[in-house]
């Protein structure tokens, strides 16, 4: 016995075999090096087998490790995990290992390394338990089983193979694969080719990714014995299963889809767990039996969001069966008539079922328990109710209620349950009836669901009405009513109501959701009699006429009739005039007095006021007594017939004075306000036309405006009414506004103005102004403008004299008004005092005077005849070399134009001015172009040549400035840099000389040659300094345009290997045709291929090239492009994915290639190359038995529109040869007497090896071969 056994052998060359000397390890068992050879486990050589126990781990770390004991079976005990990081674990011998896992919580690890388990079977024992970190393949003929009490946990690890695997009844399976076990095999955790599932074990489905149990599933039984779901990612059955053990929720939801899952035992142990994490979504039915009642039980249902449970209490089972249960998101379909507000319940509902051959109890109460997110936004859960459905809806009666779940108790059927507060589906109000008129009661009202329960709603707000709307309401309490709206107090309220009105009325209760309620019948009675009403109003009536008859009754206070007769009701009239007929009348026997013999006579707005001894008096609505028929129209001064006859009075001119034609009845009640027939002044006098009276569009009025003194009557008709005209109406002259001025010539009328032919006058001859008349705006005389005024006067030119202290009387000036104009025109005079609105005279003429002498006006003067200098304005400044005008005129002594023709000679005190020759004026005027060329100041004077005795004029004294010259200057045109000197020319209008400049550029002047020294843009300026009589000349300047010099560019490209892309690099760059010394060089640039694929002297293309250097800038590139040549070479590729077979020793070197996925690495993306593998073949190094064997590959090639631009490296891989298993036939035992042992004698002498490979030396040796029977008995 060992505690650990480690085997280290590097420098191991051959097989070194323990003969089972080893039987036990207490700890681990280590291969870590076996060098090239095997460490071989077996049997002594006295036959007996190997059995080894080893109490720690198996680990494989390197090596080889062989469990061979030949023919006969060997055994490995494993307490501890099988770790495998390296090396190789394999049983060659025919008699095989069986490999019994014995220990709890252990696991079966292979990171590296191989395990070949073709003569191995694996047992997880009683009491232990296993987890797979890695798949195992499970040989021909070999059996990996579960025993009783075993625990196997695959994980998502699969056990495959062609040999069998077994759980045993007891045994737990712990399953995780998302399809947990496939119909065929070929899925899930067991791939065995024969599997054998039992229903009396244990199912854990603990995948980490959501689960499916399907339809079919191949040895997998829809009994088990237990089930546990353990699956955070959840579970679907696509299967009804049934647990008649315990189905335990560990984690995850279990959805059981349109199945269910069906747990058999009737304790309430056979269902553990249940959480928000964890439960069934979906159906879960669930057996109960008689016994332990009353019993209690929770139904771990939920949906696909949310754990909502069933809790079973009191349950009292009395005929045994199952129960199912389930619950549904949403609202119950029939929610509608549930007599539940849909607006405040749980969306979702609970099912109970107990068919078929369920459960009957005969009481239980259950819970329903919901989420937050479940409940109606508003909804009270104090007040929820729990309704039942079968077909139709029952009530339940509430339990305990909380927050999260709502309690029904006293159940004994089974149905749909739907959980809320309870709907409003009307009111019930109630009221004593009856009541009197104005007094005070109070009025209940209730809401009530569907059956008729009360709904405990405290938020639902409730309006009271009437039948006949009379009725009021105080629901604050306050004793104002008015107030008809009041929120339910637990679903109830009373509220304080009054109806003044005698009357029989339904009250009535409603809601915003329609819901009503009504106390029908209610009888309010009348009070004691308090007052008088008109009961039938007065009525309008014509002046004089009976009016119809009107009636006043008897009330109460709050104006219901009552009946009581003989009490006298007196009547009297408000509003003027007086009340004729019975005024006092006695009241009928129901309250009411009838007045029929009633008349006013007075027209206009009226009401009526009743009395009676004891009782408030009342008032009548308004009334209109009419007028009679029209007799008369006049002529007034209000429309509505308010006013009197227009009377006598003064209207000042241009005032407006509107009248009005007004009918009145024989009482002088006015009728209306009418459309005369004709509008007429029947009496007038002075300047009054029938024109100042003007009728309205509708002829109901006119009006007058009197323009010019005089007088008038206004007189309206309508048909034949007899008319009444107006007082007398005088116009009267307005206030003075205006002043008229009468010109020699003309005289002056009142209303009229001036008339008469005008004088024309001579300029500087005296004369006299006629008049100066004061008036209104219609040209009336104002007499009352009288006494000494002062008069501006203001329209002649010149300097003219008037006489400005003028007296007037009666509204005309009295004194002589002298007069001298001095400037000839046509004119017009207006006189004011600065208060009256000067009127302009009629036009005057005013010719000038004899020829007296000349006037010359230099530029900037202007003539003013009349004036005293005859001119206005300031000479304007003159500039030598510059030609300006001069005007001269012939004029009178007041420098007024004459029209003459003289000849004028023109003169200047600059000798060297450029001056005209003589002219004649024409039409006395003419002018003259004169050019000063000396710069200081100077004049001009005009002379009459033909009239010598004329008086000669000279002009201003004038300023004259220094000249402004310019410059002409011709561009010399663009140029290309390299080109010859360029001679310039420019000239200055003075005549002086021109000078040169570079003012930009590259380019240098000397004198007036030009020299370009690079490309660019070139300014030359030329400038002239100017003298004392000449400005400086603005300076011009002209832009020569310098081309820059084209060259040719070349380049080289360097090779390159196949890469997918046309990109190529250039080598080398050049230029041809750089001037002298230029620094300037070929730069930048990309360079492609023409296109991408391999082959040589390919034309490369380099666009973008430019230049670059000190003097880059004078040059251009004939061309940005250039070619050359290059070539492109094929790009190796490499294969990954070839694996080969392993395979059983033939004697051949044969190897069978998998090319399933294989890939060539190295491929530019988007190119289209394949590998075709139809001729691959693989071929080992060499015919021996042994593990990882160099397999060489040959046969693949390219293929793929791209092929051709790569090459192909053949790939190599690893695989395995494996002994040979051999058989032996011709041995045979004899038959023997019984002696008590199994001992049996063998005949070999015709044994021999059937299976050899043709060609290979293998000896069967017998020597040591025995034999033994089965059993010692005959």
């Amino acid at each position: 016995n060992f505690y650990n056994f480690t085997w280290n052998c590097p420098g191991q060359t051959g097989t070194i075999t323990l003969h089972g000397d080893i039987a036990t390890v207490n700890g681990d068992f280590t291969v870590v090096s076996t060098g090239s050879g095997t460490l071989m486990a077996r049997q002594n050589g006295d036959g007996t087998t190997l059995n080894l126990t080893i109490g720690g781990n198996l680990n494989v770390q390197g090596g080889t490790l062989d469990a061979n004991n030949g023919t006969t079976a060997a055994t490995i005990n494993l307490a501890g995990s099988y770790n495998e990081t390296g090396g190789a674990f394999l049983c060659s011998g025919a008699g095989g290992l069986a490999l019994n896992f014995t220990g709890v919580n252990k696991t079966f690890t292979q990171s590296a390394g191989a395990i070949n388990t073709a003569n191995m079977s694996f047992t997880v024992n009683s009491g232990a338990s296993l987890t797979l970190n890695n798949g195992l393949s499970v040989g021909t003929g070999q059996n990996f089983t579960v025993s009783n009490n075993g625990t196997l946990n695959c994980g998502t690890n699969v056990i495959s193979g062609a040999g069998t695997f077994t759980l045993s009844s007891g045994g737990t399976l712990g399953i995780g694969d998302p399809n947990c076990v496939g119909l065929s095999g070929s899925s899930g955790n067991i791939q065995t080719t024969n599997r054998s599932f039992t229903a009396a074990a244990t199912y854990v489905l603990n995948g980490t990714v959501p689960q499916f149990v399907g339809v079919g599933l191949s040895g997998f039984p829809v009994f088990v014995q237990n089930l546990t779901i353990n699956n955070s990612a959840g579970v679907t059955l696509g299967i009804t299963m049934t647990v008649y053990g315990t189905l335990t929720l560990s984690s995850g939801v279990l959805n059981t889809g349109t199945n269910l899952i069906n747990v058999t035992s009737t304790g309430a142990a056979a269902i553990s767990g249940g959480s928000s994490s964890s439960y069934v979504n979906g159906a879960l039915q669930k057996a109960f039996g008689t016994a332990g009642n009353p019993q209690s039980f929770t139904f771990p249902i939920g949906d696909g969001s949310n754990y909502a449970p069933i809790t079973l209490t009191s349950l009292n089972v009395t005929t045994t069966g199952s129960l199912t249960a389930n619950t549904t998101a949403g609202e119950h379909p029939n929610v509608s008539t549930s007599g539940i507000n849909a607006n405040k319940d749980v969306t979702r509902y609970w099912t109970l079922t107990n068919s078929p051959s369920g459960i009957v109890a005969s009481s239980y109460s259950a819970t329903f328990n919901f989420v937050s997110g479940d409940v109606d936004a508003g909804a009270n859960t104090g007040n929820f109710v729990v309704r039942r459905y079968t077909g139709g809806w029952s009530t339940t009666t509430p339990g305990t209620r909380n927050a999260i779940n709502t309690q029904a108790t006293g159940l004994s059927a089974f149905g749909d349950f739907a959980v809320g507060e309870p709907a409003i589906d009307h009111y019930v109000v109630t009221a004593a009836s009856p009541q009197t008129a104005g007094t005070a009661f109070n009025t209940t009202v209730t809401a009530q669901d569907i059956f008729n329960q009360t709904v405990p709603d405290s938020t639902t707000l409730v309006t009271l009405s009437s039948s006949t709307g009379n009725a009021q309401f105080d629901s604050n309490g306050d004793s104002t009513f008015g107030d008809n709206t009041k929120t339910l107090s637990n679903g109830a309220f009373s509220i304080g109501t009054k109806d003044f009105v005698a009357e029989t009325v339904n009250l009535i209760a409603t809601d915003s959701n329609s819901k009503i309620g009504t106390r029908n019948g209610m009888i309010i009675n009348p009070t004691a009699p308090s007052k008088l009403a008109f009961t039938t109003q007065p009525q309008n009536t014509t002046a004089g006429a009976t009016m119809a008859g009107v009636v006043v009754q008897v009330q109460d206070l709050f104006g219901n009739n009552l009946s009581r007769g003989g009490t006298n009701v007196s009547m009297a009239l408000n509003g003027g005039g007086t009340l004729n007929g019975t005024t006092t009348v006695p009241t009928a026997a129901n309250g009411s007095a009838t007045f029929s013999t009633l008349s006013i006579t007075n027209a206009g707005n009226k009401t009526l006021t009743a009395s009676t001894a004891g009782l408030t008096s009342a008032t009548s609505s308004s009334f209109t007594i009419n007028p009679a028929p029209a007799s008369a129209v006049r002529v007034e001064t209000a429309a509505d017939g308010s006013g009197t006859v227009v009377p006598a009075q003064n209207v000042t001119a241009g005032n407006a004075l509107t009248v009005y034609a007004i009918t009145r009845d024989v009482s002088g009640n006015f009728v209306a306000n009418v459309a005369a027939t004709a509008w007429s002044l029947p009496t007038k006098t002075g300047g009054v036309v029938n024109g100042d009276l003007a009728p309205a569009v509708d002829s109901k009025s006119a009006v007058f405006t009197g323009r010019v003194t005089g007088t008038a009557t206004v007189r309206a008709t309508s048909g034949a009414l007899v008319t009444t005209d107006s007082g007398a109406l005088t116009v009267v002259p307005g206030a003075a506004t205006n002043l008229f001025l009468t010109l020699p010539g003309q005289t002056f009328t009142n209303g009229i103005g001036n008339s008469g032919t005008v004088s024309n006058q001579t300029a500087g001859t005296p004369f006299n102004i006629v008049k100066l008349t004061a008036t209104d705006p219609f040209t009336n005389i104002v007499t009352s403008y009288t006494g000494a005024k002062t008069i501006g006067y203001t329209g002649p030119g010149g300097s003219p004299t008037y006489t400005t202290s003028v007296t007037f009387t009666n509204g005309q000036s009295s004194n002589t008004l002298a007069t001298i104009l001095l400037e000839a025109e046509t004119t017009t005079i207006a006189a004011t005092d600065l208060t009256l609105a000067g009127i302009p005279s009629s036009s005057l003429t005013v010719n000038p005077g004899a020829f007296a002498r000349l006037q010359l006006l230099m530029p900037g003067e202007t003539a003013a005849p009349g004036s005293a200098s005859g001119k206005t304005g300031t000479p304007a400044a003159q500039t030598v070399g510059a030609v300006f005008n001069v005007t001269v005129n012939a004029v009178d002594a007041n420098w007024n134009l004459i029209s003459t023709n003289d000849t004028v000679a023109i003169t200047s005190s600059d000798s060297n001015a450029l001056l005209p020759a003589n002219a004649a004026l024409s039409s006395g005027t003419q002018t003259f172009g004169v050019t000063f060329e000396r710069a200081g100041s100077a004049t001009v004077t005009a002379g009459d040549v033909t009239h010598a005795g004329k008086t000669a004029d000279t002009g201003s004294t004038t300023a004259v400035n220094a000249g402004n010259q310019t410059i002409t200057f011709n561009s010399p045109g663009n140029q290309t840099y390299g080109v010859a000197p360029i001679t310039l020319g420019a000239t200055a209008s003075s005549g002086l000389t021109v000078t040169y400049s570079v003012a930009a550029g590259q380019a240098t002047v000397s004198g007036n040659t030009l020299t370009i020294t690079g490309a660019g843009s070139v300014t030359i300026q030329a400038s002239q300094a100017g003298n004392a009589d000449w400005n400086a000349a603005p300076p011009v300047s002209q832009t020569v345009s310098v081309a820059q010099k084209p060259l040719t560019g070349s380049i080289t490209a360097n090779n390159k290997t196949y890469d997918g892309a046309t990109t190529a690099t250039i080598a080398t760059r050049s230029l041809a045709g750089v001037i002298n010394a230029d620094v300037v060089s070929l730069t930048g640039g990309t360079a492609t291929f023409a296109d991408k694929n391999v082959g040589n002297g390919k034309t490369v293309t380099a666009t973008g090239l430019s230049l670059s250097g000190a003097d880059a800038g004078s040059y251009v590139l004939a061309s940005s492009t250039a070619t050359t040549a290059a070539d492109i070479t094929a790009t190796g590729l490499t294969v990954t994915g070839v694996t080969a077979g392993n395979k059983v020793y033939d004697g051949t070197t044969s190897a069978t290639l998998n090319v399933s996925v294989a890939a060539l690495v190295g491929v530019t993306s988007g190119d289209t190359v394949t590998l075709n593998t139809a001729s691959a073949s693989g071929v080992f190094a060499d015919k021996a038995v042994g593990a990882g064997k160099p397999v060489s590959v040959s046969g693949l090639t390219l293929g793929g529109a791209d092929a051709a631009n790569y090459t192909l490296t053949q790939p190599s891989t690893t695989a395995n040869i494996t002994a040979k298993g051999l058989t032996v036939t011709g041995v045979t035992a004899g038959n023997k007497v019984y002696d008590g042992t199994t001992s049996a004698t063998l005949n070999v002498s015709s044994a021999a090896l059937v299976g050899v490979t043709s060609g290979d030396t293998v000896t069967l040796n017998t020597a040591s071969a025995s034999g033994v029977f089965a059993d010692k008995a005959v």
